[in-house]
Formats: structure tokens, C-alpha cells, sequence
């Protein structure tokens, strides 16, 4: 990130320019940098360490007091470029928290499979007998899940049918789910 101070020199807000456009193409952006940029010769090598920058700090949570921390131990910035483009990053970070945080979120979502519960219907039949057991009492759960891909090109239906024991063992799956998913909410 140290490469910041190159921006600054093009003009006063040359860092803030380059950090908000290092943002935009966190958010799928394409960013034209030999335009946007023309002279500078490290853009990839500022921009890796600005988005790593970006995704420690807001995957983290840190404060700002934090942030500062950070920046002044000199991992990231030192030096005159933390002199002089300390302020931007702060600037640049704590306006578009949200939407790293948002991109940071959709990214790891994204990693996890290709599709996502779009919708579901159930029913709960009862087996009062069969041609073996003249009473039998069994409840029968039928899921029906919708799927939607992630690249949107359609919906895949699931039907499960779970008898009790096996509905018990689902529910308590996905109780298990349902707790690490609540310890791992940003």
C-alpha cells in the first residue's frame, strides 16, 4: 500500500481516488486504471495491498482507533506514505464500510455452492395402515424445496420425504446449522 504515495502526487485527492476505485472493483466494477491512472506503474501491486488492507479490517470489525493502530504499526503503510495517505484510507474506509462488508459477505456466500433455498412447501401425511399392519400411525413429512442458481438460469425442485425418526435427525441437523451459522454472523 505503501505505492498510495504515487496517486497523492497526481493530485491532491489521487489516493482517495485510487482507494474508492480499489472499492468499486471489490463491488464487480470494471475499473479502466491505465485511463483512470495513466502514469502510475505499481497499480496491481497497491491495489492487492489496499484490498487486503480492506478485507482485514472490515472482516474484522475493527475501530476506528483499531484501524489507526493498524495503520500506524507500519504493516501496511509507513513512512511518508502514512503521513500522507493515512487520512484517505481512514476517509475511504469508514464511507464505504457497508458495502465492503457487503461484498465480503456475498463472496463467501458465494464460495459455499451454486445455489440457494428460493422457496419451500411441506406436508405431513399419517399412514393409518398398510397391507401388513392393519394399525400403523406413522406421520410422513413431505419437503419440497425450490433452489435457485446462483448464475439465475433456473430452479431445481427437491422432494424429500422423511419419515419420523429421520425428520427428528433432520431437525436436529439443522439446529446444529442454525447455531454455528448464529456464532459466525457478522
Amino acid at each position: 500500500m505503501n505505492g498510495l504515495v504515487e496517486f497523492l502526487k497526481q493530485d491532491q485527492e489521487g489516493a482517495e481516488k485510487f482507494l474508492h476505485g480499489v472499492v468499486d472493483e471489490m463491488k464487480g466494477d470494471d475499473i479502466l486504471w491505465s485511463r483512470r491512472f495513466p502514469e502510475s506503474k505499481n497499480v496491481e501491486e497497491t491495489k492487492k495491498g489496499c484490498v487486503s488492507f480492506f478485507k482485514k479490517i472490515v472482516g474484522e470489525s475493527l475501530s476506528k482507533e483499531q484501524v489507526v493502530s493498524l495503520l500506524q504499526s507500519g504493516e501496511y503503510l509507513s513512512g511518508e506514505a502514512l503521513k500522507q495517505c493515512g487520512m484517505a484510507v481512514i476517509q475511504v474506509w469508514s464511507s464505504r464500510r457497508e458495502e465492503i462488508q457487503k461484498v465480503l459477505v456475498n463472496s463467501t456466500s458465494n464460495q459455499f455452492g451454486e445455489s440457494y433455498l428460493r422457496d419451500f412447501d411441506w406436508k405431513v401425511y399419517l399412514t393409518l395402515s398398510s397391507d401388513k399392519i392393519s394399525t400403523l400411525r406413522d406421520p410422513l413429512l413431505l419437503l419440497n424445496l425450490a433452489l435457485q442458481n446462483n448464475d439465475k438460469k433456473g430452479i431445481d425442485q427437491i422432494l424429500i420425504e422423511l419419515p419420523k425418526d429421520s425428520l427428528q435427525s433432520f431437525i436436529h441437523s439443522l439446529e446444529e446449522i442454525n447455531e454455528v451459522v448464529q456464532d459466525l454472523r457478522v
